[in-house]
């Protein structure tokens, strides 16, 4: 009877040691151990400090996806439960920057370069990634409060174009150059939204 309601009291407290930790509202991992073992408890908390390990290293991924992400709500929640799935993506944004600035001399938002950066990357996750995956990444990756409505409404129409463009290709080995080739074929074909274009008399294009 007492090994039930013991182990009953451990099930409890270990629900109860999310909340406890979330209110210690620690602001960084440095502080967190000594923080977490020297934190007042009660008789529901009691047994959380032998938890703190635990609880620091759940807290310190946070953290860590925060401080190398610079996620939102929506990031972090699906980021949770996929981090090496984030890190690729984070991965891939860099690499659809890089391959952007083969055509554009300059990273700017709302214009040509942030058109191609969005449909490349769309296009390099939805290859490594997959479709539904790459999809999830995009959508959660504007949810953003701060963003404004039409800057959002154009990074959603870019990234949509990507992915519907990377389901026509015939052959799914693509090469970063194909990428390339598909979004300046799109360009010319005026098929991306942009609030600040800086290259229209040129077709899109420097």
């Amino acid at each position: 009877m007492w090994f039930i309601l013991f182990f009953f009291c451990i099930k409890v407290n270990a629900g109860e040691c999310e909340s406890w930790m979330k209110n210690l509202k620690i602001k960084g991992t440095s502080e967190c151990l000594s923080k977490c073992f020297s934190a007042e408890t009660n008789l529901s908390t009691f047994m959380c400090p032998n938890e703190c390990k635990r609880l620091c290293k759940a807290t310190e991924d946070s953290f860590g996806l925060l401080k190398y992400y610079g996620l939102n709500s929506s990031e972090i929640s699906f980021c949770e439960n996929n981090k090496v799935k984030c890190l690729n993506a984070y991965k891939l944004s860099w690499d659809a920057e890089k391959l952007c600035l083969k055509i554009y001399s300059n990273s700017r938002v709302n214009d040509e370069n942030d058109a191609c950066r969005h449909y490349v990357w769309s296009i390099l996750m939805a290859k490594d990634l997959g479709t539904d995956v790459a999809e999830s990444i995009l959508t959660a990756h504007e949810d953003n409060p701060q963003e404004p409505i039409n800057e959002k409404a154009m990074d959603l129409a870019n990234n949509r174009l990507g992915l519907i463009q990377y389901s026509k290709f015939k052959n799914k080995e693509i090469t970063s150059e194909d990428i390339l080739t598909s979004f300046k074929e799109q360009m010319k074909k005026d098929k991306f939204i942009m609030l600040k274009p800086r290259y229209r008399s040129q077709g899109g294009l420097p």
